[in-house]
Parts: C-alpha cells; sequence; structure tokens
C-alpha cells in the first residue's frame, strides 16, 4: 500500500519516515528475474543518493541488497516524482564509514543498527545514468 501511495502522490504520502527521507527503490531478482521494490530511507549526496541496506541491525543483508550491489540488471528509483535508472557504488573502506556517519548524523537510530549487528553495514551510492 504505501508503494501505490508513494507512486501516487510522488512521495507526498510514504515520502518520510521515522525522522528521514525515503525513496523507492526497484531491482530485479538475481534468481527470480522478477522486479521488486522496497521503500529505503536515503540521504542526498550532492547529485548522487545514499542508501543503507541495515535492515534495522539484522544479522544478515536485506536481500534488495543484494539485487542492487551484485545484480546484473538495471536498478530504478523513485524518488518524490522522479524516477529514474541508476548505478551503484557498494562503498567500501573509509568512504563506506563516513558515508554510514551521516545517515547517524541524520538519524539517530542508524547507530542503533550498528550496536545491534556484528556485520559491517553496506552503504550504496547511487548516481542517475541521465
Amino acid at each position: 500500500l504505501i508503494i501505490t501511495l508513494y507512486r501516487i502522490t510522488g512521495g507526498k504520502i510514504g515520502g518520510h519516515m521515522n525522522g528521514g527521507d525515503v525513496l523507492l527503490l526497484t531491482t530485479i531478482g538475481r534468481k527470480s528475474g522478477k522486479k521488486h521494490t522496497t521503500p529505503v530511507m536515503y540521504l542526498q549526496d550532492n547529485d548522487d543518493y545514499l542508501i543503507s541496506a541495515s535492515a534495522a541491525g539484522a544479522p544478515k543483508n536485506p536481500s534488495w541488497y543484494w539485487n542492487a550491489a551484485k545484480g546484473t540488471a538495471p536498478v530504478e528509483i523513485q524518488v518524490g516524482s522522479q524516477t529514474m535508472t541508476v548505478d551503484v557504488t557498494d562503498l567500501q573502506g573509509e568512504e563506506r564509514d563516513k558515508s554510514y556517519d551521516k545517515f547517524k548524523q541524520a538519524m539517530a537510530s542508524f547507530a542503533g543498527y550498528e550496536e545491534k549487528t556484528t556485520r559491517t553495514i553496506p552503504v550504496l551510492k547511487l548516481t542517475s545514468q541521465a
């Protein structure tokens, strides 16, 4: 329902959650070949978008992460009323750490997610292909 409302209203409904901005991430399942759309919190980083595969501190990465970061099919996002195809960069090392710190500064819950898990929470940079 939230995805439908987001799309119909251009993000006016569903575009903000728990103090953060939300985009719709559409990936193609690596195994199923089916489209999957997931609402994901994001941060603007100049012309790019940062998303975190926090899964609220779960022990495993969310399935959308594998489809976005490791898949071969195009990834699409909708930010507000704008839809675009993006290139995905799985940030590593210091760049990942600095980017995750931005999430923790913007939304306190991200510090808690990091404390709940032993995995390094991935951060993906999404860059418009346009």
